[in-house]
């Protein structure tokens, strides 16, 4: 684009020679800034830019957004009752029990021999490693995080009626831990983690809270 603040002869010319483009007003990278106007939506000259520095979206990619959509969707929709909310917060019998308790003091207790009691240092070694694993099902493997999950919620009634009860009762532990462990990042420290991590994480969480739920309705059956 031309540089902010050049006239519109001094653009045009620039552009002639040089190929540059010459915004419209209603472009979020127009020349001047305009008092009390608010852009928030790109316009067909954004679009172009951008598609010009970094290409189309290829049918792959539209196929992994397709099923990214699907999976916060189904996030959405499975929690019973809803919202989906942490244990603590959760009804009666969703709470969290003493052994519960005990597994995530064992877990902060292990924390702290590794160094890595304050969250801070946890999310920057456990929460990057899970990033820098979500990207890369992208740039490498080609298959997003979103359609294992999607997997897990259409295929979890059945996987927890099968699970033998020992199994089961150690699954309910787990998820206590990693449900208290996204709920405090989400709620405490989201720096140097991007945006999509932090959507993901959002949907991930509500998945382990109903997933938690059904497994401690299944507990309470046997």
């Amino acid at each position: 684009h031309c540089p902010a603040g050049l006239s519109d002869d001094a653009c045009s010319n620039e552009a002639a020679t040089r190929g540059t483009s010459n915004p419209n007003s209603d472009s979020l990278l127009y020349r001047f800034l305009e008092p009390e106007v608010i852009r928030t939506a790109l316009s067909a000259d954004d679009k172009t830019g951008l598609q010009s520095l970094y290409g189309n979206i290829t049918s792959e990619e539209k196929t992994m957004k397709s099923e990214m959509n699907e999976f916060y969707s189904l996030a959405d929709s499975i929690c019973n009752p809803n919202p989906c909310v942490i244990p603590e917060e959760d009804i009666a019998k969703y709470q969290l029990p003493a052994g519960e308790i005990q597994a995530r003091e064992e877990y902060l207790n292990k924390l702290q021999t590794e160094g890595l009691v304050s969250l801070d240092k946890i999310v920057k070694t456990k929460m990057s490693i899970y990033q820098t694993m979500y990207e890369n099902a992208y740039s490498q493997t080609k298959i997003p995080v979103e359609r294992y999950l999607t997997n897990a919620i259409q295929n979890r009634i059945r996987y927890i009626q099968q699970t033998e009860t020992e199994v089961l009762d150690a699954s309910i532990k787990i998820l206590s831990v990693q449900i208290n462990d996204r709920d405090k990042f989400l709620k405490e420290v989201q720096t140097e983690i991007s945006t999509d991590y932090i959507k993901f994480t959002k949907s991930e969480l509500k998945v382990l809270i109903q997933i938690r739920r059904e497994m401690k309705d299944e507990r309470l059956k046997r």
